[in-house]
C-alpha cells in the first residue's frame, strides 16, 4: 500500500470516527432521564453505544500503529489527530461506564428504600390488626410473641437503615466529587430525604411496638392477678361457708348470741369484701383496656 493510499485511509478513518463520536454523544443524551441517569428502557441501547466506543478505539489504535511505522511528516500529523480522537473516545467510554455504574447504584438504593419502607409499614399494619382482635389470655400471649418478634425485626431494620444511610451518603459524595456529575447529584439528592423519612417511620413503628408490648404485658399481668384473686376468693368463701355451717351445727341450729358466730364473722365478711373490692378494681381496669366482647371480662 502506497503512502498516499495510507494517508487517504487514515483521513477516512478520522472523518468517519469524528462523525461516529458525534452520533454516539447525541444518542447518549437521549438515553438520559431528567436526573442524568440512564433510563431503564435505554439500557440495551446504552450498552450498544458502549460497544461502538470499544470498536472505534480498537480501529484507531490499529491505525496509530500503521501510521507510526511510516515515519513521514504526513503520517506524524495523522498520528497526532488520531491520538486526539483516541482521547475523545476513551473519555466517552469512561463516561458511559460511570453512567452505567452510577445508574445501577442509584436504582439499587431506590429499591432498598422502597423495600425497607414496605417492611416498616408491614410492622405497623400487623400491630394495628393485632389490636383489633378480641382478646383473651391465650390471644394476649400470642400477641405478645408477635410484638416481641416485631421488635426483633425492628432491630434488624435499624441496622439495615444505618447501612443504607451510609451508602446514600457515600454515593452522593462520589457524585459531588465526580466531574460532570452535578446533574446526577441533583437528581439523586432526594435519597437523603427518603432515608430521613424511613428513620421517622422506624421511630413510629418502634414507639407503637413498645407501647403494644407494655400494654399487653400489663393486661396479661392483670388477667393473671384477676384469676388468682378469683380462685382465692372462692376458696375463702368456701372456708367461710364451712365454718359457719359447723358453728351453726354445734349451736343446735340456733343463731343466738351465745353461739359465738358473731365473734369473728365480721372478720370473714371484711376479708371477703376486701378481696371482692380488689377484684372489682382489676375488672374495671380490664374493661377499659379490653374489647367489650372479650371473654376475659
Amino acid at each position: 500500500q502506497s503512502e498516499a493510499e495510507s494517508c487517504d485511509n487514515l483521513s477516512s478513518v478520522l472523518v468517519d470516527s469524528e462523525r461516529e463520536i458525534s452520533r454516539v454523544t447525541s444518542s447518549l443524551d437521549l438515553c438520559h432521564a431528567e436526573g442524568g441517569f440512564v433510563r431503564p428502557e435505554c439500557y440495551n441501547q446504552y450498552n450498544d453505544l458502549k460497544s461502538i466506543c470499544q470498536d472505534n478505539l480498537a480501529i484507531i489504535i490499529d491505525c496509530l500503529r500503521s501510521a507510526e511505522l511510516q515515519d513521514t511528516f504526513v503520517s506524524k500529523k495523522k498520528s497526532r489527530d488520531l491520538r486526539v480522537l483516541l482521547n475523545k473516545w476513551e473519555k466517552l467510554l469512561v463516561k458511559i461506564g460511570e453512567n452505567i455504574q452510577h445508574t445501577e447504584v442509584y436504582e439499587s438504593l431506590k429499591n432498598d428504600i422502597v423495600s425497607l419502607r414496605l417492611d416498616l409499614t408491614k410492622v405497623l399494619e400487623e400491630r394495628d390488626n393485632a389490636e383489633d382482635d378480641t382478646e383473651d389470655d391465650v390471644e394476649l400471649e400470642q400477641k405478645l410473641l408477635t410484638f416481641r418478634g416485631a421488635m426483633s425485626q425492628l432491630c434488624e431494620f435499624k441496622s439495615q437503615l444505618f447501612n443504607l444511610n451510609l451508602s446514600v451518603h457515600n454515593f452522593l459524595a462520589e457524585l459531588h466529587a465526580s466531574s460532570g456529575s452535578q446533574r446526577k447529584f441533583s437528581g439523586a439528592n432526594h435519597l437523603k430525604e427518603d432515608v430521613a423519612d424511613l428513620y421517622r417511620l422506624w421511630d413510629k413503628a418502634h414507639h407503637t411496638t413498645v407501647a403494644s408490648i407494655t400494654r399487653t404485658e400489663d393486661l396479661l399481668a392483670k388477667l393473671r392477678m384477676f384469676e388468682t384473686e378469683v380462685v382465692q376468693l372462692r376458696s375463702m368463701l368456701n372456708q367461710d361457708k364451712r365454718k359457719m355451717h359447723n358453728r351453726f351445727s354445734r349451736s343446735g341450729g340456733s343463731w343466738s348470741g351465745d353461739s359465738g358466730i358473731s365473734d369473728d364473722s365480721g372478720e370473714w365478711v371484711t376479708d371477703s369484701d376486701e378481696r371482692l373490692a380488689k377484684l372489682k378494681l382489676i375488672a374495671d381496669s380490664l374493661r377499659r383496656n379490653l374489647p367489650a366482647d372479650s371473654p376475659s371480662i
